[in-house]
């Protein structure tokens, strides 16, 4: 087991360490890098962190496709470490390395350390995953949030104690203001249709009732509302 444990780990940190040398080592690879990071670096620059801004046909226009969380974490990055492909990328890195961790933390705790050992490694060598995790893209982001709130929602239907499973239900709608932020109503989606369809399938409506609705609408709206009301 202890010897299981030990290349698992290094599998991961070996795989992850190879993506962030890829993402110091090579170029920003397409328009959609060199244009959300330029979002990233305006906001930094300009001091405008209200409303992404990008160059388009030579005109200065706001980007409002998507709400700013993932350029915020840019700007946040390129602040640190200053402007370049790493800090750009970083966001990106971060977020898949955080779905990492709590996919991890809820499967072993709620299933076991093996499963949660091959989920992990499976996830963090998918070359979607491997990919998105060292570029200038909202996607994984996004998958972060939506996904961790799927697995907060598995640790709030088998945690027994109370005060557990609150937690898990704030954390569900965490993941989902944090993943509107990113992208909008498609991170909702991303977790209510599976979420949906279990609880369709499986009969389980009255997990509903035991939610931390109040509190959590009312964090749900305190993550998402400010940006749109400025």
């Amino acid at each position: 087991m202890k010897i299981f444990r030990s290349r698992f780990m290094l599998l991961v940190l070996a795989t992850l360490a190879l993506r962030f040398i890829l993402m110091i080592a090579l170029p920003l690879a397409d328009s959609t890098e060199g244009r959300y990071a330029m979002i990233g670096a305006r906001m930094l620059t300009e001091s405008d962190w209200v409303t992404p801004r990008v160059w388009f046909k030579g005109e200065d226009l706001p980007f409002l496709g998507k709400p700013p969380l993932h350029f915020w974490g840019e700007a946040v990055a390129m602040q640190l470490i200053g402007l370049n492909e790493l800090a750009a990328r970083l966001p990106a890195f971060v977020a898949g390395a955080v779905l990492l961790g709590l996919m991890f933390t809820v499967l072993k705790r709620y299933r076991d350390r093996r499963l949660a050992q091959q989920a992990v490694l499976m996830t963090a060598t998918t070359v979607m995953f491997f990919i998105l995790s060292g570029a200038v893209a909202v996607d994984l982001t996004l998958a972060t949030f939506s996904t961790g709130g799927i697995l907060a929602y598995m640790g709030f239907l088998a945690a027994e104690e109370p005060r557990v499973r609150r937690r898990f239900s704030l954390l569900v709608f965490a993941c989902l203001g944090l993943g509107f932020m990113t992208k909008g109503p498609i991170a909702l989606l991303m977790f209510g249709l599976p979420v949906f369809a279990w609880t369709l399938i499986n009969r389980q409506w009255q997990t509903l009732r035991g939610h931390a609705w109040g509190l959590g609408i009312t964090l749900f709206l305190l993550i998402t509302v400010p940006w749109f009301a400025v």
